[in-house]
């Protein structure tokens, strides 16, 4: 049971000026094609072992939980993003 995790975007303390951000991956390995994968607590389709969603952020920084799992296999990111509203 092996799966690997990989957040493409954002980038890890990244700043951003816009109130939502586009989280974006892949999941590959063995089990792949069972693999659920969720943004903080939230189901994400997985497409051809993509995953994509938009997230809303609060003002300052927020911590996005990105976790695959596949029978016994879970695997979890962490990624810091600030928000900053334009001014």
């Amino acid at each position: 049971m092996i799966i690997n995790l990989k957040v493409d975007a954002p980038r890890n303390d990244a700043t951003v000026t816009t109130p939502t951000v586009t989280v974006s991956g892949r999941v590959t390995g063995t089990q792949s094609a069972t693999a659920k994968v969720r943004i903080n607590g939230t189901d994400v389709p997985l497409k051809d072992g993509k995953y994509s969603a938009s997230v809303t952020l609060t003002e300052g920084e927020n911590v996005l939980n990105i976790v695959a799992d596949a029978g016994g296999a879970n695997l979890s990111e962490k990624v810091k993003v600030s928000y900053v509203p334009a001014k």
